[in-house]
């Protein structure tokens, strides 16, 4: 195997009912987990998608599948209506992802913030359980209660996150299919948009390409490629996070990082290498959190946010954010006029 793994890598796709992270449901998630030994393991769930309720406690109904997405995974409303929602396998989950690094193909932009906005909602509908007076049983209580346990041992932010379709774009833009079938020889791979096979296709490409991008020289597929020494794409989870975010310093010609470090999962706020939080999106993209503060002192945009479908872990970080800069301002009147 070309990878050197510290700890083991977990590769996974989501296909869900469509595109928005907000407010889409997870339908199928596949799991592909790289042990440092080489072992591999594979899992595949398939959920009915849950509205959870938010007013009451009556059951959940099915959140129906986007016709565009079907198109697309060929997943159908009436293939999930027997299968149980995403909360009754969340112990399972949740094993599988304790003490590993995560990998996955735009994984980064997409996968794992919907299954943060997932995982957000279960929260909320757990917490939402567990205040309700005798209309939830003691019994329902108790399991909301475990769900909330479960959860709370998972940081999606803690591990480390290996995008392939990062790597894949900084050395060649493409698509997973078409990548894919460049470093196998014109080859494609079958049942593409399904979870699993998505998953597979991501974990062999990675592989394919430790082998080329990890030794210096020449290499031929269907094109020349030139692989400088210290450019290689590295072998464990830590050097191949790092790898997309590789550049060259024109005055140095060293080769180093341009860290962005993403604050919230969704990549909404995030540290950029000077140290200081920025907006990602939006009229004031670009500003930092402080810049944004004193525009918007009386939290309009604020209120914007936490009113529209934006996940619930960035509205919690961008709210925090504020809340410090209030009390870091607060602190400098008192400073200012206590000395005076």
């Amino acid at each position: 195997m070309n990878l050197e793994l510290k700890r083991p890598l977990l590769f996974f796709d989501i296909e869900s009912t469509g595109l928005d992270i907000a407010t889409d449901c997870i339908a199928e998630l596949c799991f592909l987990k790289v042990f440092p030994d080489g072992r591999t393991a594979e899992k595949v769930w398939r959920f009915r998608p849950w509205d959870y309720p938010k007013d009451n406690f009556s059951k959940g109904r099915q959140h129906r599948m986007d016709p565009s997405a079907s198109k697309v995974n060929h997943i159908y409303d009436s293939d999930l209506e027997k299968e149980k929602p995403l909360i009754c396998y969340i112990g399972e989950i949740v094993e599988w992802m304790e003490g590993c690094d995560l990998g996955g193909y735009n994984s980064e932009r997409y996968d794992l913030p919907l299954l943060s906005s997932e995982f957000e909602r279960l929260k909320a509908y757990c917490r939402m359980r567990c205040s309700a007076g005798e209309e939830v049983s003691e019994e329902a209580k108790a399991e909301a209660r475990k769900v909330l346990d479960i959860l709370s041992r998972t940081d999606l932010q803690a591990a480390k996150m290996v995008d392939v379709q990062k790597i894949v774009y900084k050395l060649m833009p493409r698509t997973l299919k078409s990548a894919y079938a460049l470093f196998h020889e014109g080859r494609d791979f079958e049942d593409a948009h399904s979870a699993a096979a998505d998953t597979r296709a991501t974990y062999e490409l990675l592989l394919k390409m430790s082998e080329i991008f990890n030794t210096p020289g020449e290499h031929i597929l269907q094109q020349h490629i030139h692989v400088e020494a210290d450019d290689l794409l590295g072998k464990d989870a830590e050097a191949l996070a790092d790898f997309p975010l590789k550049k060259r310093d024109p005055d140095s010609g060293k080769v180093v990082l341009d860290k962005e470090e993403f604050v919230d999962i969704a990549g909404k706020i995030v540290r950029r290498s000077d140290g200081k939080i920025y907006l990602n999106f939006g009229k004031y993209r670009g500003k930092t959190i402080e810049e944004l503060y004193k525009i918007d002192s009386r939290r309009g945009f604020l209120q914007w946010v936490l009113d529209r479908d934006f996940t619930q872990d960035t509205k919690d970080k961008l709210s925090a954010l504020y809340d410090e800069c209030e009390k870091n301002a607060l602190k400098a009147l008192k400073d200012k006029f206590g000395n005076a």
